[in-house]
C-alpha cells in the first residue's frame, strides 16, 4: 500500500455483498478486495485507472485493529459501537487517490449510517468545522505518548471533500 488508507465502521454486521454492491457502483474490474476507479469520476479533464482495495472485519475481541479499550473510548466519545470495519486504502499518494478514496468512503458511510476513521490524525482542518462531526480519539504509542486520530461522520467527510486543501491520511 501507497497511498491513504481509512476505514468506514458499522454498528451492525452487513452483508458482504452490500459492500461490494456499493463499491461496484463507481469502480470497474473488481476481482475480490481488488478494484480500479477510473479519476474522470473526481477530474473530469483526466482519464487514468487508480488501484484501490477493500478489507471486511468483523470487530471481535480479539480483533487486531481495535483494542476493546478503544471500541470503549470511540463508544464513549461519539456514541457509535462499531461492530463492523470496511477499510479501504489506495495504491497511490496523489489527489485523485485521496479524492476518489474519500467519496468512496462517503458513499458507503452515507448507504451504511456508518462513521470514518481516518486512520490517523487529518492535518490542514479549517479553524470553524460547520458541517458535521469530528472526534478526536486518544490512544497510546508505542513508547507511551498519547496521540491522537479523528473519526468523523458523514456530513463532515462531504464538507471536507470540499475543502481545496482536503487529504487523508496517508
Amino acid at each position: 500500500m501507497a497511498g491513504p488508507v481509512c476505514s468506514v465502521l458499522l454498528e451492525y454486521i452487513p452483508g458482504v455483498t452490500l459492500i461490494y454492491t456499493l463499491i461496484d457502483l463507481i469502480a470497474e474490474n473488481r476481482q475480490g478486495n481488488d478494484f480500479s476507479i477510473n479519476t474522470q469520476l473526481v477530474f473530469p479533464d483526466t482519464s487514468q485507472q487508480k488501484s484501490f482495495g477493500v478489507e471486511l472485519y468483523e470487530i471481535t475481541p480479539d480483533y487486531y485493529e481495535y483494542s476493546q479499550d478503544e471500541i470503549a473510548q470511540i463508544k464513549a466519545i461519539t456514541g457509535f459501537d462499531p461492530k463492523f470495519d470496511v477499510s479501504l486504502y489506495a495504491m497511490s499518494n496523489d489527489n485523485e487517490s485521496h479524492k476518489i478514496l474519500g467519496m468512496l468512503c462517503l458513499k458507503i458511510a452515507e448507504a451504511t449510517n456508518g462513521i470514518i476513521d481516518f486512520g490517523g490524525q487529518l492535518n490542514n482542518l479549517p479553524k470553524t468545522l460547520p458541517n458535521g462531526k469530528l472526534f478526536s480519539i486518544p490512544y497510546h504509542t508505542t513508547v507511551n505518548d498519547v496521540a491522537q486520530y479523528h473519526i468523523g461522520d458523514a456530513e463532515f467527510l462531504k464538507f471536507w471533500l470540499s475543502q481545496e486543501n482536503f487529504r487523508l491520511v496517508k
